[in-house]
């Protein structure tokens, strides 16, 4: 199995003209499924970039702030993904900024709306418009570390779940 790359708007990320925060048209979903199907062939794991969409007219535009982590829950959820990975610099969502804090945990599992009051307040993991294409959708966002790839991370669902591991109960 290979990969290819794709440009997000060469697979349907079609935004308004509003450059520097540029959004998804209405319906865009429809269009990305289409061309998804039309240009990624079987077996082939696409690799999309983020950040970057076109307008109808084909002008390229920027989604701004935290454009990629937006623009993988947009994909998603165009896609009718089971779940959106965002890789980052941290174990998940903490407990704490670990910069003041270097006793804070990393939390295995929170819902939508305790995701979305912690980025609305100013918490730096996600952005708060990212959550938004999952949420419609209902795709568990999972929250992972670039530099700890092993790590599980932290799973963003509609509530908290909890599950059986290694003998024990964790949230999930």
């Amino acid at each position: 199995m290979g990969a290819e790359a794709f440009d997000a708007f060469d697979l349907g990320f079609i935004t308004d003209a509003n450059h520097g925060s540029a959004r998804p048209i209405k319906d865009y979903e429809h269009l990305m499924k289409a061309e998804y199907q039309k240009k990624v062939q079987s077996g082939v794991v696409p690799v999309i970039t983020g950040f970057i969409g076109k307008t109808e007219a084909g002008e390229i535009t920027t989604v701004g702030r935290n454009g990629s982590d937006f623009s993988a829950t947009v994909i998603a959820a165009g896609l009718d993904a089971e779940e959106c990975e965002i890789w980052t610099d941290t174990d998940g969502v903490m407990t704490a900024d670990p910069q003041p804090d270097p006793g804070c945990k990393d939390d295995s599992s929170m819902s939508f709306a305790e995701a979305s009051e912690l980025a609305y307040y100013g918490g730096r993991v996600l952005h708060p418009s990212t959550l938004l294409p999952a949420i419609r959708k209902n795709i568990p966002v999972r929250v992972l570390n670039t530099n700890r790839p092993d790590h599980p991370g932290t799973v963003i669902n509609r509530e908290r779940r909890r599950r059986q591991r290694a003998g024990h109960l964790d949230r999930l």
